[in-house]
């Protein structure tokens, strides 16, 4: 009986006696004592109401006021930014590892993401050719000491850096990709065929292509690479008016048996015949051959 009560009291209806017993004394504050006593239920809620909303509005207000202060002072004192070109030194092995909780591929991921992202900063991006990319390369070089298994590092040195870099620091970053091609040929010589075009046809140096080729065709005999690989030499030589060099290479090609396909041979002796005939009798005379008839 005390629950239906208090649910009465609750939605304004009183005991039936209260309908006939009139205005209820004054001060009684039963929902069945009188109308003037539910309206003042209703209007009180109705102010508690108002009253919760006011700090809502208040903490809005303070939020824009702040935000619009905030962004007056950015305008009025801009902050002084300047570039940084050079990550600095990389990190110890040891000591990236030990952050990497003993997981050196982990740390080498690590490395190589804050290098990728080092040209990003304040919602800017720095030109390449301004970074110092001697510090960025050996960054690059102690990923690869800590994941030997990865190519990412020596495809950002050839493919990313030094496609953008000045020419000498480009060549320093093809030289390490040449050294450490030569640790393991098999799996890192894509990267040194791409040095061997961004030597010829963005560096335009010859001998720096010449050389590259000639350690890709030495050190992929037993990699597995594919024969085009150990030709590019070849076609090179050809492409620069030294035939006599590329027909002994060419031989040289065929008795090791890179060269075994007949139409591959059509082919390599075809570009040389066409480098022959392009080339005039003084430049195959600069290369010590006689002129052909």
């Amino acid at each position: 009986m005390r629950e239906l009560a208090i649910e009465r009291e609750r939605f304004g209806v009183g005991r039936p006696g209260d309908a006939q017993s009139g205005a209820g004394r004054p001060g009684d504050e039963r929902p069945g004592a009188g109308g003037p006593a539910v309206g003042g239920a209703a209007t009180a809620g109705h102010t508690a109401r108002r009253a919760h909303a006011r700090p809502r509005w208040a903490a809005v207000t303070l939020l824009a006021g702040l935000l619009l202060a905030l962004a007056v002072f950015a305008s009025r004192y801009p902050r002084a930014w300047q570039a940084e070109l050079s990550p600095g030194e990389p990190p110890r092995a040891r000591a990236v590892t030990l952050a990497a909780l003993g997981e050196p591929v982990a740390a080498a991921y690590a490395m190589l993401l804050y290098t990728q992202t080092f040209d990003s900063q304040a919602g800017t991006s720095v030109q390449v050719a301004r970074l110092d990319l001697d510090a960025i390369g050996r960054w690059l070089d102690r990923a690869l000491d800590l994941n030997p298994d990865s190519a990412y590092p020596l495809l950002l040195a050839s493919r990313v850096y030094a496609e953008s870099a000045r020419p000498d620091q480009a060549r320093r970053l093809l030289d390490l990709v040449e050294r450490r091609f030569r640790e393991a040929p098999a799996q890192r010589w894509p990267w040194l065929a791409h040095a061997v075009y961004l030597a010829r046809h963005v560096l335009g140096d010859l001998p720096l292509a010449l050389r590259y080729a000639r350690s890709l065709r030495e050190h992929t005999a037993a990699a597995g690479a594919p024969g085009w690989v150990a030709q590019i030499e070849l076609l090179l030589l050809a492409d620069t008016n030294q035939e006599q060099a590329a027909e002994v290479l060419l031989g040289a090609l065929i008795d090791s048996g890179k060269v075994a396909d007949p139409a591959e041979r059509a082919f390599l002796l075809g570009r040389l015949k066409a480098a022959e005939a392009r080339a005039s009798p003084d430049e195959r005379a600069s290369v010590g051959e006689s002129p052909r008839r």
